[in-house]
């Protein structure tokens, strides 16, 4: 295997949740298997998707997927430049911040500081979105997990915690809305004869 590891081992480390009737919820297994390209392309394509039941508000998904573009490992910290995201967002630094801090008051992120020595980079731990999604992707039955594994019942879904042992408000009614777009059964919301 000449020493690269897979999405799922590097997203996932080997994390992963006993549940109930002796099934494993694997978080790196279940993120990766998410999205049309499967492996390191479902990030984007999960938060798009789970963005609503992660109760994110677009700034917050913007920084997200850009604290995400730096995340190579599971249990590897990133430590993007703020000056850049700033710029990118075209946001001040102090809404930047009070997005960094709902990040880390909805548990996906944790501020873990600046770095050894001279290095003033603060470096963010981002597990817990890896966490969320995980739970998202196993509670949606229209998720190829959910259809290998069995769709993952919400009461014990709302027990699992995340790597620092945190807990998730994911808004599970967004999942059901999903699911029934998904499997057709929901209309979009676009009537066509409608549009101009």
């Amino acid at each position: 295997m000449n020493g690269k590891r897979s999405a799922a081992a590097r997203f996932g480390a080997g994390n992963a949740w006993l549940l109930s009737g002796g099934r494993r919820l694997d978080i790196g297994e279940a993120v990766t298997s998410a999205g049309p390209g499967q492996g390191f392309a479902m990030m984007p394509w999960a938060l798009m998707q789970y963005g609503r039941a992660l109760r994110l508000r677009p700034a917050e998904a913007w920084v997200l997927a850009t604290l995400l573009a730096h995340a190579w490992e599971f249990d590897g910290l990133v430590f993007p430049s703020l000056r850049k995201m700033s710029t990118g967002a075209q946001i001040g630094r102090a809404t930047l911040w009070r997005t960094l801090r709902n990040l880390q008051r909805l548990g996906y992120i944790r501020c873990v500081g600046a770095g050894p020595g001279g290095d003033r980079r603060k470096r963010f731990d981002v597990r817990g979105v890896y966490s969320a999604l995980a739970i998202c992707i196993a509670v949606d039955p229209t998720s190829a997990w959910a259809k290998a594994h069995g769709v993952l019942d919400r009461d014990e879904a709302r027990q699992l915690r995340g790597p620092n042992g945190q807990t998730f408000d994911l808004d599970f009614g967004a999942i059901d809305a999903l699911a029934r777009r998904t499997e057709g059964t929901e209309p979009d919301g676009i009537d066509p004869e409608e549009e101009g």
